[in-house]
């Protein structure tokens, strides 16, 4: 449903939690994919965001910086 302006309903906003696991389980399929290299250097955080379907903001609420999330990530692996 569609309000004025044509804007439509907002999604719920997604928890901590959901969004760590969402953001942890799209980046471990790309290195499932791509393999693991030295260095994280070819996971594109934002590429991450899009797979994991969450919005930017909630993913910079829960990791105010991408090198936490990659820390995370790394422990996750």
């Amino acid at each position: 449903m569609q309000g004025p302006g044509g804007l439509g309903r907002r999604r719920r906003r997604l928890s901590d939690e959901e969004t760590e696991k969402r953001m942890l389980e799209a980046a471990t399929a790309m290195v499932n994919q791509a393999g693991l290299t030295v260095s994280l250097d070819h996971i594109s955080f934002e590429e991450v965001i899009r797979d994991a379907g969450v919005s930017r903001s909630t993913v910079y609420r829960r990791w105010p910086y991408k090198d936490l999330f990659f820390s995370d990530l790394l422990k996750e692996l």
